[in-house]
Parts: C-alpha cells; structure tokens; sequence
C-alpha cells in the first residue's frame, strides 16, 4: 500500500521521516518545497500526492490548510488520515466531504510534541470506521509508540468520529469512562 504525507512542518518533517526510515513507500509534498528535500519521492502538487498514494495522512496547521490543499478533489478511493488537531464540527464535516467525494476518513490526532515526533514515540487517537482504521493503523506505527481506537458507544451520543480529542475531554472532564478497542474501559 502506498503511503502519501502531506504537511512537513513542526511535527509533520519528523513523522515522515520516521515513516521513511521504517522503509515505507512514501511521497510527499509540503508547501516549502525545502522541507521535503529529505524524501526521495516528492511531489510537486498534492494532486500528484494524491494520483500516487492509496493512503494520504494530513499533518497541517489549521482547517484553511486541509482546505486548501483538498479543495473539492475527487478522492476515489484513496484514504485520508487527518492527524492535526481541529476542531470537532470541523472534523464531523471533513469527514463527510471526503466520504462524498469517494474517499474513506480516520480521524488520528496525535499527543506529543517535536521530540516525541522525533523518537517515533508519539500516541494517536483512532477513529473512524472500524475496518478503515484496522488497515491504517500498522501505517501508523513507525511514528507512534502507542495507539488507541475510539469506538461507537451508546453512551457517547455524538460518536467516534466527533473527535478523539472531544472525547477524551469530554471523558476527563465529566468523570466517565472511555472505552477502548481492546475492550478496557480508563477514567480519569
């Protein structure tokens, strides 16, 4: 499966690098064409990113960014993996849009900084339909020591895919628990 990066900033350069080192097949692109002299495989475009990759992780600043370089694409199947942090109605619609344009979406915010980037040690909260998540996730691994899947629960009347990161606060904040995919169950 080929793996496209797009973002090369504070945490996206050393993700892809880890990604690159564990000897996956990587294109990247990044809007400072500088950033992506590391890589063998660069693109010029996120189109070309998106022509060549089946899944394509995001690591960009903001929304404006994601919609900049998205825009109203048609995704064809091509998997997209947002993993920057946005805010909940946005990542609700994101997904959306990327479903209606053919594509399939998992929302994996990472927890950690540079250097965690930087030692492949960062934690990533999964979610997303369950069966996109599970091929997504050993893509993953070389730029997470730890990964967890949020699942739907009827308890969590909004769902998984409103934000791994609205659930966790959202479970710290009103004592409750968060279930995990492995079937434990942590509060705070």
């Amino acid at each position: 499966m080929s793996l496209g990066f797009i973002g090369l900033g504070t945490m996206g350069l050393p993700m892809a690098l880890n990604l690159a080192r564990a000897g996956t097949d990587l294109v990247v692109w990044n809007r400072s064409p500088h950033r992506a002299e590391p890589f063998a495989a660069v693109a010029a475009t996120p189109d070309e990113v998106l022509a060549r990759a089946d899944v394509v992780i995001l690591m960009l600043a903001d929304e404006a960014a994601i919609d900049e370089v998205l825009g109203e694409r048609e995704l064809g199947g091509r998997t997209i993996v947002h993993m920057g942090t946005t805010s909940p109605a946005y990542s609700r619609g994101l997904e959306a849009a990327v479903v209606a344009r053919g594509g399939a979406y998992v929302e994996a915010p990472v927890s950690g900084s540079r250097r965690p980037a930087e030692a492949g040690e960062l934690v990533a909260m999964l979610a997303g339909d369950p069966v996109v998540v599970a091929r997504v996730r050993p893509l993953l691994a070389p730029m997470c020591r730890e990964m967890f899947e949020f699942v739907d629960d009827a308890r969590v009347s909004w769902g998984p895919r409103e934000s791994a990161c609205r659930t966790t606060s959202w479970a710290m904040g009103s004592g409750r628990s968060i279930v995990i995919e492995d079937g434990r169950s942590e509060a705070p």
